[in-house]
């Protein structure tokens, strides 16, 4: 099941991902969300093969049955929800078998006594805490569960020597506090910083360009100066007023009208019908209306057609336009030009002839691509302020390059403390909100130096280098650090030290039984889940 999956479907899928994450078996064994192994054939009469030992069906429709009786029985449950279910429900049987398998493998068993002491204690055959009898739970598998007492005991069995296993490999996870404490300060550290930031911008100003460093740069770099890809489209623009022009109501038409309706819709104060020459205006305009209304709907429906048999020019001249008008852009468009992006950007998805329509507001465009004009060098005098802006750039890097280096030397010599920077440097200081190790900072667009910036302190309060973040050139200062509150830690040590544990059984489990998935010969039933596509 993928993340794909879970974030298109609806939120039936994310109640079943949900749901199998957190419903327990009798036998409390672990998930994992991997794929079948080496596959083949599977038999029939049985939903899967593990290694030449068999997942009866009646195993399978159980799990499956009991993972979707979870769900409010009055709603339907989606088909991704429900291949999903249907899918889970194999794989966990499939886990259980290789475990099983393993476990029979290394020698453990499980003795009758604790297949007597599980079923004694478990509350599927209690009453008030109280173990059911055996007779009465001997009933309860035959009859609710409509399974032979024996099969299901070795069933049970089985689950039971999986957990054993499960729990042997548990015990090989293991947590000191050292990473307690890691995790925890990790989690809850604060500190918060001051910055310089020297941005090149602020130093353009600065810099002067001469020609021939224009010449320069241009020469070296051509390729980069060139004059983008283009469209030249052929159109005409449709507007709602142009449906009208060829539409006439005859004044029989609006005396029909006003005979048919003139008791429904032109009622004066008193209830009268109104005058017909006080409302034929009003009809004509509404009849008018809804004429171009049907016209319009017919054009949008053929605009299929006419765009493969119909040249832009005939298109306009239904609707009295005599020439098609001429455009030609680049994908970025350009503020001057009258043609909407919309109708670039489909430009742009086109090869040269294709025909294409699309709206703009209540205008129609229907518009050919006549030519497609490739990228071309731009000249000297054409490429003459994108070059010199690009060398005032460069030079502002240098020269923001060079301040925070000097900045960050006086610092080094003690020859000025940051807190005296505020004011120099006005529009390069700022500072951050307290953060964590896991806290995204907007301002510093770098995990690695965000992590870095935990190893200051007061007697390292500054970073130890100048940090380059895209163009930008950073100097780090510590403001604030809020150091973990030992006595919190030591009353949630147990709970974080519990959830940490999980989660490493959660990752050794999963690791194994991927790795044991690889190796095993697995054969689900090809006709399984045929009825879900």
């Amino acid at each position: 099941m993928s993340l794909d999956l879970i974030r298109s479907s609806n939120k039936w899928v994310t109640k079943a991902v949900l749901f199998v994450i957190a419903v327990v078996f009798i036998f409390g064994f672990g998930y994992s969300f991997v794929n079948f192994g080496a596959m083949g054939g599977g038999p029939k009469g049985a939903a899967a093969e593990v290694n030449g030992e068999e997942i009866t069906l009646f195993e399978y429709y159980r799990l499956r049955d009991s993972m979707l009786s979870r769900f409010d029985s009055n709603a339907e449950i989606p088909d991704a929800a429900r291949k999903f279910m249907h899918t889970r429900a194999l794989n966990q049987l499939i886990d259980l078998k290789l475990v099983y398998q393993k476990a029979r493998e290394l020698g453990l068993e499980i003795t009758d006594q604790e297949l007597k002491e599980s079923i004694i204690s478990n509350p599927a055959f209690q009453i008030d805490g109280d173990f059911i009898g055996f007779a009465a739970y001997k009933n309860f598998v035959e009859q609710s569960l409509r399974e032979n007492v024996g099969e299901f005991e070795r069933k049970y069995k089985e689950e039971l020597l999986a957990q054993k296993f499960i729990d042997f490999i548990n015990e090989t996870a293991k947590i000191s506090d050292e990473e307690l404490l890691n995790l925890y300060r990790i989690q809850n550290e604060r500190i918060k910083l001051a910055y310089l930031k020297f941005s090149p911008v602020e130093f353009t100003d600065k810099t002067s360009i001469k020609d021939e460093e224009v010449l320069k740069h241009y020469n070296d770099n051509k390729d980069k100066y060139l004059h983008p890809e283009q469209r030249e489209i052929e159109y005409v623009v449709i507007k709602p007023a142009d449906f009208e022009k060829n539409i006439e109501i005859s004044d029989e038409q609006v005396a029909n009208y006003y005979a048919s309706y003139k008791d429904k819709e032109f009622i004066d104060a008193e209830g009268n019908p109104k005058d017909f020459e006080l409302v034929k205006d009003e009809i004509r305009a509404s009849l008018i209306d809804k004429e171009k209304q049907v016209v319009q709907q017919e054009f949008i429906a053929s605009l299929d057609e006419l765009s493969k048999t119909k040249e832009i020019s005939e298109i306009g001249k239904q609707f009295a336009i005599e020439k098609p008008s001429l455009a030609t852009f680049s994908l970025s468009g350009s503020s001057e030009s009258p043609v909407p992006q919309v109708v670039v950007n489909k430009a742009f998805e086109l090869k040269q002839g294709d025909k294409y329509y699309t709206n703009q507001g209540l205008d129609i465009w229907v518009a050919e691509i006549k030519n497609i004009i490739a990228k071309s060098p731009k000249s000297l005098e054409d490429a003459r302020d994108d070059v010199a802006a690009d060398l005032k750039l460069l030079k502002g890097k240098e020269l923001a390059k060079k301040e925070s280096n000097r900045v960050h030397g006086e610092l080094k010599g003690g020859k000025v403390k940051f807190s005296d920077l505020k004011t120099s440097y006005e529009k390069q200081y700022n500072e951050t909100e307290l953060f964590t190790r896991l806290d995204k900072v907007a301002q510093i667009d770098s995990k690695d130096i965000l992590l870095n910036a935990f190893q200051l302190s007061e007697d390292n309060p500054f970073s130890k280098e100048v940090h380059k973040i895209g163009d930008d050139f950073f100097i780090l200062s510590l403001a604030e650090k809020k150091q973990i509150d030992v006595k919190e830690f030591l009353e949630k040590k147990d709970e974080i030290k519990n959830t940490m544990l999980q989660r490493k059984k959660d990752d050794i489990y999963r690791d194994w039984i991927l790795s044991i998935r690889k190796q095993a010969d697995i054969r689900p039933n090809p006709n399984l889940f045929s009825d879900l596509g």
